[in-house]
């Protein structure tokens, strides 16, 4: 499965340890998306990403 190590400031977020953690899990659900772009419709973004961004 695909992980990611990051650290985001984003304004009005809901806060891991305050809110439900439904609450963070949703905000983040609906924000960061995770995929390899199509190979016939952005080929210079697919072959750098798989190039230099998967592991």
């Amino acid at each position: 499965m695909p992980h990611y190590h990051i650290l985001l400031w984003i304004e009005n977020a809901p806060v891991v340890g305050i809110d439900c953690p439904e609450e963070v899990c949703s905000f983040i659900q609906d924000r960061i998306t995770c995929h390899i772009p199509d190979s016939n419709t952005s080929p210079d973004l697919n072959f750098l990403v798989t190039k230099y961004q998967m592991h």
